[in-house]
């Protein structure tokens, strides 16, 4: 008792210790400070905050809002939500290309996140404040309909850029876990917090099904989110696995086709579809309170106690991540649900017992919180392996191809609430027996939908391994490409240089006899001495784990090789040999390429291959077009912008007004400058950028020496 006791005493004061040293200056091989992290985190709780108010304007058929203070009906409800589904393609579209082309010197989503809130209150607040009670039915639906449309519009960029930022906060997988974990856990006091003062208060207002109780206690919540979720827009930083020359230049269909491709993505995709009635329970335990006890300050006492399971697992999950991986943590929590939701069905007539199998319930859903992000982030990762781009927005976009799908099974759980009598009157659920039966049917129709949502998890085999071998080769791949644009930092190159080597160790270390450290373990077991079991066990299962992960590892060094035979098909020949010819062409003889003897020449050479011909007829086209944009965009000629003017810009003097005004309208026109050349000659940076990888590739051995000159350097200094 006392050795745990002095561990976990050794614990605290070794995170205390850490917590002090990398406040400002994070750990080394890490790239956040813990001020950073938290400053994430407490951005977290203000989007949380935020999106309370507009959760109750989401179109969901169990809003309360909606049912029993309004009176929708569930139908018209599912109904409005189809066709705002329909209108969410355009507005995904819209999105997608707007947050995937981003580019500012704030990054790709911290500008969302300091300017989305503001118009997003607003918009959640007119409505709450309107007088539905003199109101037609017809007019009510006019107005859901219209602002749950413009929530749908406007809430993504506020709520995507909080979760896209959290995937590009560090590079580093055992960091983001450690991020996302503490973000969690600080985030998580938000409902903690809010739900016992709004619990409370919403006894003196009426309760839920008083409009008063949105009015004076919600809104005022939200207006406190704004500001804390300034937070995360102004104290984080993003980092990316890119070449410094990167250019966000994503085509949203383009884009779309290559999401396609990805595996991972069409699994956790389908997962989400199969899962339409796994949350039919959504709002049981708050009904239970609302239409069964009538008790708000108890809700507020439970809730409050339910808050706690999410810190609980918060706690539990980055633990769980390192033990099991993401695939198997998913289907054990989707197994668990099944588990407790069947008793739930069983014990919803005994509260107390009810509640401890909903808080169960809610613990390991609470899983999600953390894993989730870090599934999502690991299935980007492979998607910029796969494709060379970050695609973060597309997905979304991606995501609507199931919208049939949707639509379809949308209407299950209303249609289901209107069967047992659930319309505009939501007063039927002051009936104990009537609400106990919807309670069952609920369970039972959600157990289903967790055991269809764990199907296609079986064949996700995107592992902890593979996954770092794909980080591995992106790192690999942003140095071939900053050494040949002579952007290559000492960083940079170390990262790459170590993740060739880390692939190269794995590939070539020798393979235990795996069956021989099981008998080993089974020995270890039978030991007589309990004394000497215990180590001899642990010893045992430490080194049959290592063996295991090096067989896991081993296997993904085919994705390594791939990479570096890259350019050694007839195919990856013929592209570097077009792309080459652009490349060196002059700028200023750029629309000339086509009649060249070298192009020509490249044309007949290759002109009986049925790919060749495609390759070809894509490269003119994208040589055409950026033609086009050339005579238009610089008819006297290309003028290629100065980079470093935008870094002297922002250091111009700006302490009076007139200053300000001067830099910010320099900035803005470097700006400009650089956004107009990337946008006109994005063929030929992306062809740069292609030929750039190539020839660092083949003088791979030039970087090698570099690193090993550099490793040599910080030693003497070290030594120093």
């Amino acid at each position: 008792m006392n050795l745990s006791s002095n561990k976990y005493v050794r614990e605290a004061k070794s995170f205390i210790h850490d917590l002090i040293s990398q406040w400002k200056v994070p750990a080394k091989g890490n790239y956040v400070s813990y001020k950073e992290i938290i400053n994430y985190s407490i951005g977290g709780m203000g989007r949380d905050m935020v999106l309370l108010l507009a959760n109750y304007l989401g179109l969901g058929i169990g809003n309360t809002l909606f049912g029993s203070v309004i009176g929708i009906r569930p139908t018209h409800i599912q109904t409005m939500n189809i066709i705002v589904l329909i209108m969410d393609i355009f507005f995904v579209a819209l999105r997608a290309k707007i947050m995937d082309n981003t580019n500012t010197r704030w990054g790709r989503f911290r500008p969302y996140i300091a300017l989305v809130p503001v118009p997003l209150f607003l918009i959640c607040s007119v409505f709450v404040f309107l007088p539905f009670d003199m109101m037609t039915y017809t007019r009510k639906l006019m107005l859901v309909f219209s602002f749950g449309a413009a929530v749908v519009f406007v809430r993504p960029y506020f709520d995507g850029a909080i979760s896209y930022l959290g995937n590009v906060i560090t590079p580093n997988t055992k960091e983001r876990t450690k991020i996302l974990t503490i973000f969690s856990l600080v985030y998580s006091l938000a409902p903690t917090i809010y739900n016992i003062v709004i619990n409370v208060l919403a006894d003196i207002t009426g309760g839920y099904t008083d409009i008063r109780t949105y009015r004076y206690i919600i809104v005022p919540v939200a207006a406190i989110g704004i500001f804390f979720s300034m937070f995360a827009a102004f104290g984080c930083k993003e980092r990316y696995i890119k070449p410094k020359g990167y250019v966000p230049r994503a085509n949203l269909f383009q884009s779309t086709r290559e999401i396609f491709k990805n595996k991972y993505w069409w699994l956790r995709t389908l997962s989400t579809w199969l899962a339409f009635m796994e949350w039919a329970v959504g709002n049981m335990f708050l009904w239970s309170f609302v239409y069964g006890s009538q008790d708000m300050s108890s809700y507020a006492v439970y809730n409050f106690i339910l808050g706690e399971s999410a810190t609980i697992a918060m706690l539990m999950t980055p633990f769980l991540l390192n033990k099991w991986g993401n695939r198997k943590l998913i289907v054990v929590q989707n197994s668990l649900n099944i588990v407790f939701l069947g008793l739930i069905a069983l014990t919803f007539k005994m509260p107390l017992i009810f509640f401890v199998f909903w808080f169960l319930n809610s613990l390991v859903n609470y899983f999600s919180v953390v894993y989730k992000p870090v599934f999502t982030a690991e299935v980007n990762d492979y998607q910029q392996y796969i494709s060379g781009k970050r695609l973060d927005s597309a997905m979304s976009f991606a995501d609507k191809i199931g919208l049939p799908i949707t639509m379809l099974t949308g209407y299950f759980v209303p249609m289901l609430f209107e069967s047992l009598g659930i319309t505009t009157d939501y007063d039927i659920l002051y009936e104990p027996m009537v609400r106990n039966n919807i309670f069952m049917v609920l369970c039972v129709c959600s157990m289903i939908g967790a055991a269809m949502n764990l199907f296609p998890l079986c064949f996700y085999d995107y592992s902890k391994e593979k996954h770092q071998m794909v980080v591995r080769i992106l790192r690999f791949r942003v140095m071939l490409s900053d050494n040949m644009s002579g952007q290559m930092s000492d960083q940079t190159l170390k990262d790459g240089m170590e993740a060739y080597h880390q692939y190269l160790d794995i590939k070539s270390a020798d393979m235990p006899d795996i069956k021989m450290l099981k008998e080993n373990l089974h020995r270890a077991k039978r030991e007589s001495d309990k004394s000497k079991r215990h180590d001899a066990v642990k010893a045992a299962k430490a080194k049959l784990n290592e063996a295991v992960k090096l067989k896991s590892s081993k296997k993904e060094c085919v994705l390594f090789d791939n990479e570096l035979k890259k350019f050694d098909s007839e195919e990856a020949k013929m592209h570097i040999a077009f792309e080459s010819l652009l490349v060196d062409c002059p700028v200023d003889k750029m629309d000339n390429l086509t009649n060249t003897a070298e192009f020509n020449g490249l044309m007949s050479s290759y002109a009986n291959s049925k790919k060749a011909k495609k390759y070809i007829k894509s490269f003119l086209k994208k040589y055409h077009v950026m033609n086009r944009k050339i005579k238009k965009n610089y008819p006297e000629g290309i003028v290629v912008p100065d980079r470093k003017e935008v870094e002297r810009a922002e250091q111009m003097p700006h302490s009076t007004k007139e200053e300000i005004t001067v830099r910010y309208k320099a900035i803005r026109t470097a700006s400009l400058k650089i956004k107009k050349y990337e946008s006109v000659m994005r063929f030929y940076l992306e062809s740069q950028a292609y030929v750039n990888e190539y020839q660092s590739r083949i003088h791979l051995d030039t970087l090698e020496k570099k690193y090993q000159s550099l490793i040599l350097q910080e030693a003497e200094m070290q030594a120093e």
